[in-house]
């Protein structure tokens, strides 16, 4: 059904008024029946349970009977009340559903039908067969309040009905007007940003309610529909409120209000500069925070509003003690908190302070406090300075004192001489030889240079030793802060160590007394390896001996080297050697002193050959030294014979073969003894395997061996049978299966390699045989391998794929009977036929399994199904509400299972709607529609069905005229069809809500006509465009110039609402110039040719007919000039 939003939105309101007619005007409702009755009385049987009358029959019980039918019925409404609404309950037999149109004194209701199951006779009372009903806001036209009214039923072709109800919804009669303009709005007229303000209006008698409107920003908090609203402020404006009841809503009150805005406290306040000094000056500045209006900024001092200071956002102010100021926004709508900012005074200091220059570097530290003879209190600062003390050891410095607070600070700096000190520190010599020389004493200076030097031995700067032992002294520096050192410089007498060297020495000569050898100054000391007090001891060997004579720092020494002779003959003895050695170097075994000779048979220089020599002892010397100081040694060097250990390797040898003899395999020396694994003696056993086996002969350090592997070969044969086995075992590695040597080949039926495999050999024994080693130590060992045959677990369903409502599914066995099924996950099967239960197993994907094993058979197999077990689809249509033709409705449906829901116009499920849940569905026909359902999909559900109840209205305007000139009266005829309530919109601001209104037309113009009707449940719009226009008149010129300046070039016919003009233009002599036939035509002064026409006059002729219908034919001159 169509709708706009323009029919939802009115709609919407005339819905809205009668809430608010119930909510809020204390609607109540009074009922009053108008009863039927007499057919009975003609011989009609009971029909709805109680007499009754039936309209415009013909040849009935009671003959023909009218259409209509007039009662009269008594106001039930209370005094002082009119009536809004009025219901009408219709109870009828609904034989045939034929029409019923109410009319009460003379107003029409919505024809209505009622209902068509046919009228049966029946005592069981009638039920509500149609309803219909009508607003009037204003009250029911011409209805008698307290007295009678009259009622007329008319009906369609053989209505049955026992009565009509009428239920009246009234409210108190001062609702028949509508709302009074309020009165005068009090609230305040001009308001803050932001605070909320309350307006009121005293109350108006006969409203229902109140529509504030506020300007722009503002939000109205609470009181919307009431006398009295809070609102918070947004722009200026007007505040305005209208009363409104039923009948419709009065003239706004307004009420004009300027919306001031209010101050932002500041985020701080600054002073520039500070602190500042007694007498300055420094400007208070206020920052952040903004002015509403009519708001300045105001300065105070001892508390937020104290005493003022002065105002604006900068002020300059000279405090004489340190001051707090205030400042804060003040204006219209608030005052804000303060900042504040504290200016520190700082009062004016004297830094004056005696300069106690000069001072000595060495007077000690100063309390500069103590010089101050200004302002006390300050800081000390410079070089030297720590605190209040100057140090003068630091010298002459600029020292400054400081006084007072930022920035009222004084300072003054004075130089502060210090006289150096000076160091008369020396270093004293002594003692010191007397054959030195002379002293450069300025050499000796440790401390400040420059003095001057005094005492015996000294001239200038320098010291004499040849004068002695002497007192000296060094004086420095500048009265009065000289300063003196003196030194007694020590002089010591000269010495001489010279002694004569002894050398050489023998060792065995004895001691040595040294003080014989001394040449110089005798009573020194003797120091040196091998000295004992004056005594040397040539037994320690050459020595560096010293002679040290004198008194430090005078001491003399003299050494010389003592050289000692001395010799070792030790050597070491090599015996035993072997005959065959490599030569010795006898040089190599020298443990004494070397560089001597050795001498003996065999002996060439220090090298000894024993080849030739063995079986016997051999002596050799060594002699080293000089006469008389030679040194010999002799040894007995032992020389043993040379062996031969050689032996011939009897490898290969097999385990079998029995002991050897090894003494037999001897080619060398004989006589030696045997070692190694398998050895016992000189006997080899080979069943001790592979062998290292070792000869040994001679003595030592002469012996002398030999080794060999004697190879043993040993082979084992032995494997472990496999059988019995299955067919469709897996092939074997064979290897895997020896136990004896590895190594070997198998042969054999199956036999591939190492590998064995049975399949192809159920049912029979298979001969094996495994050999190892190389002739002639070959081994074999044969099995025979039992093959079983395989069972055959094959089997199949009908299908893999079942639903919850399908038979249970029995396997078809193909293989080997007598096995057993099971199946995973867990569900119910029988385990001997494999018949599954799909309702106890449920829904799922499952494995059966077909096991042999309880066949008995040797080699039993085991082989598996995949099924699925499906969802039974279901589907549950969801019931729907009564929808407009045309209207979308969505269709859905509560299903299980997985599948596709598919939507019927057929109960058979043949013609398909759409797929899909929900589904958009537009009915194309009203009334009750079925649609029908399933859930296809590999389980599909039974059809389900659904029905719908399609209302349909239909808007028609029939209106008359639809054009013509002002004031223009219009029938609108209302061919509308389903619609029990009607709302007309003239396009003009007019509005009327009755079945077929006239509306007068005053203002020229082209007007839309809507006309939006409903039942309650679907609308529907309509509409018509009316023109309307004035009387048409006609106006022609007698003079034009077409020169082309632009101003009055054509000659045309003006006039208002003209449909059509037709124009001709004439010479003198009677020759057309010139023609038109449209409204728009006109004459640019030119002949039909194209040439200028001529100045002059010329004749018209002009027929016109306005869009009115009135006709127009005038003729006349007129003048053309250029």
């Amino acid at each position: 059904m169509k709708k706009s939003i323009l029919s939802i939105l009115i709609f919407s309101c005339l819905f809205f008024l009668n809430a608010f007619q119930d909510n809020n005007l204390n609607a109540q409702t009074a009922t009053t029946t108008i009863t039927y009755s007499g057919f009975q009385a003609c011989g009609g049987c009971t029909v709805c349970g109680a007499d009754y009358w039936c309209f415009n029959t013909t040849s009935s019980w009671c003959g023909n009977t009218a259409a209509c039918g007039t009662q009269n019925f008594v106001d039930p409404v209370p005094p002082g009340n009119i009536v809004t609404n009025i219901a009408i309950s219709y109870y009828s037999a609904q034989c045939q559903g034929g029409s019923l149109t109410a009319t009460i004194n003379g107003n029409t209701f919505p024809t209505v039908n009622e209902g068509n199951p046919g009228c049966p006779c029946s005592s069981l009372p009638c039920g509500t067969s149609a309803t219909t009903g009508q607003t009037f806001p204003c009250g029911v036209p011409g209805y008698n309040y307290g007295g009678n009214n009259s009622f007329q039923l008319c009906t369609g072709q053989g209505v049955c009905i026992n009565r009509a109800v009428l239920t009246m919804t009234y409210v108190p009669a001062n609702q028949a007007t509508p709302a009074t303009q309020p009165g005068t709005i009090t609230g305040n007229s001009n308001v803050c940003t932001g605070v909320a303000t309350t307006f009121s209006i005293p109350p108006v008698a006969n409203a229902a309610g109140y529509t504030w409107t506020v300007p722009a920003g503002w939000t109205i908090n609470s009181g919307q529909g009431t006398t009295s609203i809070t609102a918070t402020p947004g722009s200026t404006g007007n505040i305005c409120v209208t009363a409104n009841n039923l009948c419709g809503t009065s003239a706004p009150r307004c009420f004009a209000v300027t919306v001031s805005n209010p101050s932002v406290a500041p985020t701080s306040a600054t002073a520039t500069p500070n602190p500042i000094c007694v007498g300055s000056t420094t400007n208070l500045t206020v920052n952040g925070g903004s002015l509403g209006t009519g708001a300045g900024w105001q300065w105070y001092s001892g508390s937020c509003g104290g005493t003022s200071v002065g105002s604006g956002s900068t002020i300059t102010i000279s405090p004489g003690t340190t001051t707090t100021y205030f400042v804060r926004a003040e204006g219209t709508c608030n005052n804000t908190t303060c900042q504040s900012v504290t200016v520190t005074v700082n009062p004016v200091v004297n830094p004056a302070w005696t300069n106690p220059s000069p001072i000595c570097a060495a007077a000690g530290s100063i309390n500069l406090n103590s010089l101050i003879t200004g302002t006390t209190g300050g800081t000390w600062s410079g070089t030297g300075v720590s605190g209040t003390s100057f140090n003068p050891a630091s010298g002459s410095q600029s020292v400054t004192y400081t006084v007072g607070s930022s920035p009222c600070t004084q300072t003054l700096t004075q130089t502060i001489t210090v006289v150096p000190d000076v160091n008369p520190a020396w270093t004293n010599p002594s003692p010191i030889c007397a054959a030195a020389g002379n002293i450069n004493l300025n050499n000796l200076i440790t401390g400040t240079t420059g003095g001057t030097w005094s005492g015996t031995g000294v001239t200038g700067t320098s010291f004499s030793p040849s004068s002695g032992t002497q007192s000296v002294t060094y004086t420095v520096g500048t009265a009065p802060c000289q300063e003196t050192q003196t030194h007694t410089i020590n002089v010591l007498p000269d010495v001489d160590p010279t002694w004569t060297n002894p050398s050489p020495v023998c060792a065995a000569a004895g001691n040595i007394n040294l003080d014989n050898l001394v040449t110089g100054t005798a009573g020194g000391t003797w120091s040196g390896t091998g000295v004992t007090g004056n005594m040397f001891d040539p037994n320690s060997g050459s020595q560096s001996v010293t002679y040290t004579v004198g008194t430090a720092p005078c001491q003399e020494t003299q050494t010389h080297t003592i050289n000692v002779s001395a010799f070792d003959p030790s050597w070491t003895n090599p015996s035993p050697i072997c005959e065959n050695a490599t030569p010795i170097d006898l040089s190599t075994l020298i443990t004494g002193s070397a560089g001597g000779s050795f001498s003996g048979t065999g002996v060439t220089g220090n090298n000894f050959d024993p080849s030739g020599l063995g079986g016997t002892n051999v002596s050799v010397t060594y002699t080293v030294g000089a006469a008389p100081c030679t040194e010999t040694q002799t040894h007995t060097i032992n020389i043993l014979p040379d062996v031969d250990p050689s032996w011939t390797n009897p490898s290969p040898v097999c385990a079998a073969a029995g002991n050897i003899n090894l003494d037999n395999l001897v080619t060398g020396t004989t006589g030696g003894t045997w070692s190694g694994t398998g050895v016992t003696g000189n006997m080899f056993d080979p069943n001790s395997g592979s062998q290292s086996v070792t000869y040994t002969v001679g003595t030592a350090p002469c012996q002398e061996t030999q080794t060999h592997t004697i190879n043993v070969s040993t082979f084992d044969a032995s494997w472990t049978n496999p059988g019995p086995m299955c067919e469709s075992a897996t092939p074997i590695d064979l290897s895997t299966l020896i136990t004896g040597s590895s190594g070997g080949s198998f042969s054999g039926t199956g036999v591939t390699g190492n590998n064995f495999d049975p399949s192809g050999l159920g049912g029979t024994n298979v001969n094996i045989t495994y050999t190892v080693g190389a002739a002639p130590c070959t081994d074999t060992l044969i099995h025979s391998v039992v093959i079983n045959a395989d069972d055959d677990a094959s089997f199949n369903y009908s299908s893999t794929t079942f639903c919850e409502a399908d038979n249970n599914p029995i396997p078809n066995i193909t293989g080997t009977n007598g096995g057993t099924f099971t199946i995973s996950p867990s569900g119910t099967i029988n385990a001997t036929t494999g018949e599954i239960d799909i309702t106890l197993t449920g829904i799922g994907s499952y494995t059966i399994y077909y096991n042999t094993t309880s066949a008995g058979n040797a080699c039993p197999s085991v082989d598996s199904v995949q099924i699925t077990i499906n969802p039974q689809n279901t589907i549950s249509i969801n019931p729907v509400n009564p929808i407009c033709l045309n209207d979308t409705l969505n269709l859905s449906a509560n299903t299980t299972g997985t599948g596709t829901v598919t939507w019927y116009a057929d109960a058979a499920g043949t013609i398909i709607i759409g797929t899909g849940n929900p589904l958009a569905y537009v009915p194309t026909s009203g009334g009750i529609v079925t649609i029908y359902a399933n859930n296809v999909g590999s389980c599909s559900s039974e059809i389900d069905s659904v029905t719908i109840t399609v209302n349909f209205v239909d808007a028609v305007i029939n209106a008359t005229p639809v054009t013509g000139s002002s004031p223009l009266d219009v029938f609108f005829g209302n061919g509308s069809t389903g619609a029990t309530n009607y709302f007309w919109d003239f396009g003009n601001g007019s509005t009327d809500t009755i079945f077929e209104p006239t509306h007068t037309y005053t203002n020229p113009g082209s007007f839309t006509a809507t006309l939006i009707v409903t039942n309650g449940v679907c609308w529907d719009t309509a509409t018509v465009i009316i023109e309307v226009f004035d009387e048409s008149s006609i106006l022609i010129p007698t003079i034009f110039t077409p020169n082309g300046d632009g101003s009055n070039d054509f000659f045309r016919v003006d006039g208002v609402n003209l449909k059509h003009v037709e124009g001709e233009i004439y010479n003198r002599w009677g020759q057309k110039m010139f023609a038109w036939d449209n409204v728009n035509g006109m004459w640019d002064g030119k002949t039909l040719s194209g040439a200028d026409a001529a100045d002059g006059t010329y004749y018209f002729i002009i027929r016109a007919e306005g869009i009115d219908g009135k006709e127009y034919f005038q003729k006349g001159t007129l003048t053309l000039i250029r």
